[in-house]
C-alpha cells in the first residue's frame, strides 16, 4: 500500500514538473519566435536607413532599394496625376474654348467696341504684305525744328509708297473687286439701286436690361457684312453715295481703317433721318466722346442717297456731304507736347452695316436696341464709291 501510494506520488509529481516546465519552454519559443521575427524586421527597416549613411557598400545597395522603389512609386503617382490633370485641363480648355467661340459668333461687333460703349467701327485684320510695303517711319510725327509753331511737323515722305488704286465701282452693276471681310453671301445682293447691304436678326431675340446702367440691349446681335477694297491708301479722297439703314440700332459705317488702329469715320444712325456723325481716332491712344461730331443732312439719310466724302492730306481731314463741307480737322490742333494725334498710317476703306444692340451703352447711342420681333432683316444700299489716292503719298494703279 505504501509502495503504491509512493508509486502515485512519484507519478503525479513527475508530471506536475514535466507541466511547469513544458509551459515555459513552449511560450518561450513563441515569443522567442514572434520577437525574433519583429526585431528582424525592424532591424531590416533601420538598417536600410541607418547603413546607408554608414557603410558605402550598404549604402549603396541600400540607395538602390530606395531609388526603385520611389522610382515605381512616383511612376505610379505621376501616372495617376497626369490622368486627372489632362482631364481637368480638357474640360477647362473646352469651357473656355467654348466661351470664347460663343462670344465670337453672338458679336461680331464685339472688337470693334472694344474702342467705345457709344461707337463701333469694324476692324481690318493686319496686312503683313501692305506692312512691308510702308515705310517703318510712315505715320509717325517728327519734331518741328523751324521754332515757330513748337508743335509736331507733318508727316516725313516714305520713300515706300503704299500700293492704291484709283477707281470708281458702280455697285448695281458688281462689286468691282470689293469683298466682304468674312467671306459671307447671304449678306448682300446687287440690285438696281445698288449693293444691298442685309442685316439679318439672330437665331434668338432676347431683349435684356443692364442692371448697372438700366438701359436696354439685345443679349443677341444681328450679323451683318463688312465690305473692303483690294488695297490700301495713305492719304487721299474717297467718296460714297448711300441710303442707310432705318431702324434704330442699326449703324451704317463708312470708314477709312489703318491697321494700328487709326480711323476716319461716318457713321448714319437708324431712327435718325437727318443727321450724319463724324469722327476719327489716333491709333495709339484711341480716346471716347472727344473727336465726335453730329451733322445736318438735307433729306432723309435713308429714304434718299447722299454722298458721303473724306479728304485726308497730312496736314487736314476734311467731311463733305453732298458737296458741302461739314468739317475740317486739322492735324496742327491734335498736336501736343511734340506728338500729334492725328490719323496718318496707311489705310482701308471700309463700308459695314453693324447691329449695335450687343452693349446697352452703344445700344442708346444708336437709338435701339433694335425690336427684332418686327423684323427679320434690315438693309442700306451703297449705290457707287470713288477711290482717288494721293500720289505723293501711294504708288497708284
Amino acid at each position: 500500500m505504501v509502495l503504491v501510494r509512493s508509486t502515485i506520488f512519484a507519478l503525479v509529481t513527475l508530471q506536475l514538473l514535466n507541466s511547469i516546465n513544458c509551459a515555459p519552454v513552449n511560450q518561450s519559443t513563441s515569443g522567442t519566435t514572434t520577437q525574433s521575427n519583429s526585431i528582424s524586421t525592424i532591424k531590416a527597416i533601420g538598417t536600410s536607413t541607418t547603413t546607408a549613411t554608414t557603410s558605402p557598400l550598404t549604402s549603396s545597395k541600400t540607395t538602390t532599394t530606395l531609388s526603385s522603389s520611389t522610382s515605381k512609386t512616383t511612376s505610379k503617382t505621376t501616372s495617376k496625376t497626369t490622368s486627372k490633370t489632362t482631364s481637368k485641363s480638357t474640360s477647362k480648355s473646352t469651357s473656355k474654348s467654348t466661351s470664347k467661340a460663343t462670344s465670337k459668333s453672338t458679336s461680331k461687333s464685339t472688337k470693334t467696341t472694344a474702342k467705345t460703349t457709344a461707337k463701333s467701327s469694324p476692324t481690318e485684320k493686319p496686312d503683313a504684305a501692305t506692312d512691308k510695303k510702308t515705310n517703318a517711319d510712315d505715320g509717325k510725327n517728327t519734331a518741328d525744328t523751324s521754332g515757330t509753331t513748337g508743335v509736331a511737323s507733318r508727316v516725313s515722305v516714305s520713300t515706300s509708297k503704299t500700293a492704291c488704286s484709283n477707281k470708281k465701282v458702280d455697285f448695281t452693276k458688281n462689286l468691282g473687286g470689293w469683298k466682304e471681310e468674312y467671306g459671307s453671301t447671304n449678306l448682300y445682293e446687287i440690285t438696281s439701286q445698288g449693293l444691298r447691304m442685309k442685316l439679318l436678326a439672330p437665331n434668338e431675340y432676347i431683349p435684356k436690361i443692364d442692371n448697372s446702367t438700366g438701359l436696354p440691349y439685345n443679349l443677341y446681335e444681328g450679323t451683318g457684312p463688312t465690305f473692303n477694297p483690294p488695297n490700301y491708301m495713305q492719304y487721299g479722297k474717297f467718296t460714297a453715295t448711300i441710303k442707310a439703314a432705318p431702324e434704330g440700332g442699326a449703324v451704317t459705317a463708312i470708314i477709312l481703317i489703318a491697321d494700328n488702329g487709326d480711323e476716319i469715320d461716318y457713321e448714319l444712325i437708324g431712327a435718325d433721318d437727318q443727321h450724319a456723325q463724324t469722327n476719327y481716332f489716333w491709333g495709339q491712344q484711341p480716346v471716347v466722346g472727344v473727336n465726335g461730331g453730329i451733322h445736318d443732312v438735307s433729306g432723309s439719310i435713308y429714304s434718299q442717297f447722299h454722298t458721303y466724302t473724306i479728304n485726308w492730306t497730312p496736314e487736314k481731314i476734311d467731311w463733305i456731304i453732298d458737296g458741302e463741307k461739314v468739317r475740317t480737322k486739322n492735324m496742327k490742333d491734335t498736336c501736343s507736347g511734340g506728338v500729334c494725334k492725328y490719323p496718318t498710317h496707311p489705310a482701308r476703306v471700309q463700308i459695314g452695316l453693324w447691329d449695335g444692340s450687343r452693349e446697352s451703352g452703344t445700344a442708346e447711342w444708336a437709338h435701339g436696341p433694335i425690336n427684332w420681333s418686327k423684323t427679320k432683316v434690315i438693309s442700306s444700299y451703297i449705290k457707287e464709291l470713288t477711290v482717288e489716292c494721293n500720289p505723293e503719298y501711294n504708288t497708284i494703279s
